[in-house]
């Protein structure tokens, strides 16, 4: 994440770097960068807690996280197109840009909230957690 996006469309051809125009919509795509990763982290956690277990409703609640934060992943993407990274994008495709950034950072919330949960029932169960 961060600065720089980069973008091949051929072996010699790359784009990179964040220009100045539409810096809002630069400054949502590095937030729900940022929202996604934590996301991930998150329920890589959880995965990591709950690999040993044979619980199939634990098991497919996490394989459902995981699909939820591709389609995060996704959607947070598309803001690596040449127009959005170079500010080019008519306001419609803008438009369509941020309603993607809010899709992305809800499902990224929402798995993150998933991935707490797991995590907190966890550790009261092995009563680490104080009452």
């Amino acid at each position: 994440g961060g600065d720089l996006l980069p973008y091949s469309n051929g072996p010699t051809s790359v784009w990179s770097g964040f220009y100045s125009l539409r810096p809002h919509l630069k400054q949502e795509s590095r937030t729900v960068d940022a929202a996604v990763r934590a996301a991930g982290i998150l329920l890589a956690l959880a995965h990591h807690q709950y690999r040993a277990r044979r619980d199939s409703s634990i098991k497919e609640a996490l394989e459902g996280a995981a699909q939820d934060l591709d389609v995060a992943r996704g959607k947070a993407f598309l803001l690596a197109h040449h127009d959005a990274i170079t500010g080019t994008a008519r306001s419609h495709v803008v438009h369509d840009y941020y309603a993607h950034l809010r899709d992305a950072e809800e499902i990224a919330g929402q798995v993150a909230r998933d991935a707490l949960l797991l995590l907190h029932a966890r550790r009261a169960r092995l009563g680490v957690v104080a009452a």
